[in-house]
């Protein structure tokens, strides 16, 4: 089995290709800025290394330890802030600086993985059109294609060490955890969706499990080497993606916005959604790679589901726990311990519950202030599988819709738990609009507290 190094490790994408690789029984060694912060908030289980204190980007000798391949996927986001100069110089800076340090950090260390596999982006590509874009095209010349273009650079610095290097040039990855669906999902929700300056420019798209499997299988197969495209092999056209995405959260979506607007609202940023890029996935099949959501629609099935309910916002968080799930499952699925699991400014206090046992059909009622409002909550018990699965549905409380559903699955010896939440504010469009941003920070800080206290009682159990 294989130990992997990873930096990225606790985002979007680096968690699930750490679920993956755990899944297989491969170790896996995340570096982290932050050791305190990041433990009980990662879902597999995993070493942590710090950055070295008053060095950029550079980590100690005993790192690389026994160390079998390198996953590079740090870097500022690219999206969340505008394109001042001084945050494109980050977004840069944070990719070739990290990319050298880690090299360097190597070379100084004595120990010699055997491989170096890095992120890049579609973005190498600019504005494509509607020309199929392979791995042998060269780079636009703008901000994201020289950002790219140097990225990948600096990572086959690794080959004069004598590491195999991969880069992969990722697309939109879809997935509830992170990245844009979530944005996306709140805009369409209040049924707000648009098709972007006609719609003809197409989606670069990939599915988070796919996008892992492709790091995991470069990482662990060693006749990969060079540059592959990180997209589903049917990218479609925009007006293709929004009419799927709009069907799928049964919502409105007759919506256009063009596309000065959104040079207008977005500035330099607006190329990541606007630039054409039909990229082939022509060499990652030949490798024989299989997807295993190689259409939008399977993609969007399996992210929504026949179920879907209409217009709802989502919140996924999953946490990794090294007990199993025997230990874990009756501390979750007992009411009373919802009080330690909750901020304490919400004074949350559970009244009562129909059944001694929780089980199917139980009601739950619960009291609580929201930002010095106080509020009374029920909830009833719509699905309960014995150490697998329960869910929650909101009966009377201050949401227009409130349906959390909570999966136990076993995970390299222990439990990965996953908490989704499907919620629709009060008072339609209008509540979404104006509360909307601020009930998904509220509700976010609220599960990220969630977390953290199931670590630190985990920890001592």
């Amino acid at each position: 089995m294989a130990k992997i190094l990873m930096t990225g490790g606790t985002g979007f994408v680096g968690g699930a290709i750490g679920r993956q690789l755990t899944a297989a029984g491969h170790s896996v060694v995340v570096v982290t800025r932050n050791r305190s912060r990041t433990l009980g908030r990662l879902s597999f289980p995993c070493e942590l290394v710090e950055w070295q204190a008053g060095q950029r980007f550079r980590l100690p000798p005993e790192a690389f330890q026994d160390i079998d391949t390198i996953i590079h996927l740090a870097g500022e986001p690219v999206a969340d802030k505008m394109w001042t100069a001084a945050q494109k110089q980050r977004i840069y800076d944070s990719r070739i600086d990290s990319t050298k340090g880690l090299i360097a950090s190597i070379k100084a260390s004595g120990h010699q993985p055997k491989a170096f596999i890095q992120a890049s982006a579609v973005g190498f590509y600019g504005n494509g059109g509607d020309q199929i874009l392979g791995e042998d095209r060269p780079p636009r010349d703008d901000f994201l294609g020289k950002t790219c273009a140097d990225w990948e650079q600096v990572g086959r610095e690794s080959e004069t060490l004598g590491m195999r290097h991969v880069a992969i040039r990722v697309g939109l990855v879809l997935g509830h955890e992170g990245g844009a669906l979530p944005q996306l999902v709140s805009v369409y929700a209040m049924g707000l969706g648009a098709n972007l300056a006609g719609g003809q420019h197409y989606v670069p798209w990939i599915h988070l499990e796919d996008v892992a499997g492709l790091f995991v299988t470069a990482a662990l197969d060693e006749s990969w080497s060079g540059i592959y495209n990180g997209t589903a092999p049917s990218p479609v056209r925009f007006w293709e993606f929004h009419n799927a995405l709009g069907e799928h959260l049964k919502v409105p979506h007759f919506l256009g916005a063009p596309g000065f607007a959104l040079r207008l609202l977005l500035g330099g940023r607006a190329a990541i959604v606007l630039n054409s890029q039909r990229t082939s996935a022509e060499k990652v099949l030949k490798t024989g790679f299989t997807f295993r959501y190689g259409t939008l629609n399977s993609a969007m099935e399996v992210l929504f589901g026949s179920r879907q309910l209409p217009g709802v916002r989502y919140t996924k968080l999953q946490q990794w726990l090294p007990q199993s799930r025997a230990e874990v499952w009756p501390f979750f699925c007992d009411a009373m311990n919802l009080e330690r699991l909750t901020p304490p400014y919400l004074n949350f206090k559970v009244l009562g519950k129909s059944t001694d046992d929780i089980r199917k059909g139980t009601l739950i009622d619960y009291r609580l202030s929201l930002h010095g409002i106080p509020l009374k909550w029920r909830t009833e018990i719509v699905d309960w599988q014995e150490q697998v699965r329960f869910v929650d549905k909101q009966i009377k409380g201050p949401y227009a819709l409130w349906h959390h559903t909570h999966t136990f699955e076993d995970l390299a010896g222990g439990t990965l738990m996953t908490d989704v939440v499907q919620y629709k504010l009060p008072m339609g469009l209008l509540g979404s609009v104006a509360g909307g941003k601020y009930v998904e920070w509220d509700v976010g800080r609220i599960f990220r507290y969630r977390l953290d206290q199931g670590a630190a009682i985990f920890a001592g159990a």
